[in-house]
């Protein structure tokens, strides 16, 4: 994900022009109707908000540093996918299931 990109800003971008475009795609894209895409522009908004990302992102995107990947790994918090109560005791009993159908 490029931050600038997705916030359609320019690299020279200040700290005001983040914030009118993270209202604008706001207003244009409200979290209860578009998650998805509100979650990565609130992610973009946030690098770019932080000097020292912002520093990094401009390093990884020219080859030098951090790999984009791990500058949103490092300052960008992704919630983790949770699985649903005995999903996991759920997937055992259909594996041992389909091993009794194949022994038959």
């Amino acid at each position: 994900m490029n931050p600038y990109a997705v916030l359609n800003l320019p690299k020279e971008c200040t700290d005001a022009d983040v914030r009118e475009a993270y209202q604008k795609y706001l207003r244009q894209c409200p979290p209860e109707k578009f998650p998805d895409e509100f979650a990565a522009i609130s992610e973009a908004a946030k690098l770019l908000k932080d000097e020292t990302a912002r520093a990094q992102w401009s390093l990884a995107s020219t080859g030098e540093g951090l790999s984009p990947e791990e500058v949103l790994k490092k300052f960008v918090s992704f919630p983790e996918r949770r699985q649903a109560p005995g999903q996991d005791a759920f997937r055992a009993m259909l594996q041992s299931c389909a091993k009794v159908s194949h022994q038959k």
